[in-house]
């Protein structure tokens, strides 16, 4: 299987970002090509950061000719089928169009305040020529995600649910892209719309949720995904992460199983800062 590793990131991430990639060269198999989807004002800086092997790409170009940056705005862009669409939403649009960007069997996605630690080979993640979507049974079951899950049945064409009983939101998420084609051919037989117009009207959307319950609401057996939720990535999100020492804390935490770790952008942390904390792999 052809895999390409996928991290949407922007101009404040850049040092995440540029921490992400080195471990990619360090640890990756050389195979995988590591794609950056940019803004097109970011794209100079993070060109920097282009290799043989890690490629640019624009969120400009990935668009539809009908949707543009609002002009001065990160948070906003126009289109011309709908409301204006936020950023936020656009960021999951172009994880789930890479099928029609990236030529690849399928992508893993690490955001770019990820970062390997051990060797990392996407062939961990298949299992009788199945791959494994993360999939965690009763996470997730909270007001603030509900509203995902009923845009997914919304413009999937199931019966509305609060919660469908999992979350499929990981920090090493892994798709294929033959679903994904699936995907768009389901949305626009649903809602009658062009796969993006159709998700670039919905207020509320979570890319990770939408793909999950397609693979297992729609596809059910007929896909050629597994469902596992391993604890291969350290990640921040129990912790109380506001002192330098607790940053400590965090990295001392580091198992064996971990291949990577996560420390989310939103906390604040300079790479500077914990640069030195990270474990050596092997």
């Amino acid at each position: 299987m052809n895999f390409a590793l996928v991290t949407p990131s922007y101009a404040p991430d850049f040092e995440r970002c540029q921490l992400l990639c080195e471990s990619v060269e360090r640890y990756v198999v050389p195979s995988m090509k590591h794609y950056l989807l940019v803004d097109r004002r970011d794209a100079p800086l993070f060109r920097s950061l282009a290799s043989s092997r890690i490629k640019i790409l624009t969120k400009e170009s990935m668009m539809p000719w009908w949707i543009r940056r609002m002009p001065f705005s990160r948070r906003w862009w126009l289109s011309l089928r709908s409301l204006p669409v936020r950023g936020w939403i656009v960021q999951q649009l172009m994880k789930l169009g890479v099928a029609e960007h990236i030529d690849a069997d399928a992508y893993v996605f690490v955001d770019s305040d990820v970062c390997f630690l051990k060797p990392f080979d996407p062939e961990m993640l298949v299992r009788d020529d199945k791959l494994m979507l993360f999939r965690a049974p009763g996470a997730g079951n909270d007001p603030a995600q509900h509203r995902w899950h009923r845009t997914a049945a919304n413009v999937l064409g199931l019966p509305e649910r609060e919660y469908f009983g999992a979350s499929y939101i990981g920090s090493i998420s892994a798709w294929r892209r033959d679903h994904l084609f699936e995907l768009y051919e389901r949305i626009q037989h649903t809602t009658g719309q062009n796969w993006f117009a159709a998700l670039a009207r919905q207020m509320h959307l979570s890319e990770y949720i939408l793909y999950g319950i397609f693979v297992e609401f729609v596809l059910g057996e007929k896909s050629r995904h597994y469902f596992d939720a391993p604890d291969i990535c350290h990640i921040s999100w129990d912790y109380p992460m506001k002192t330098e020492a607790d940053l400590e804390r965090f990295f001392a935490e580091v198992r064996p199983q971990h291949v990577a770790f996560m420390l989310a952008s939103n906390l604040g942390f300079p790479v500077s800062k914990y640069r030195s904390l990270i474990p050596k792999g092997e």
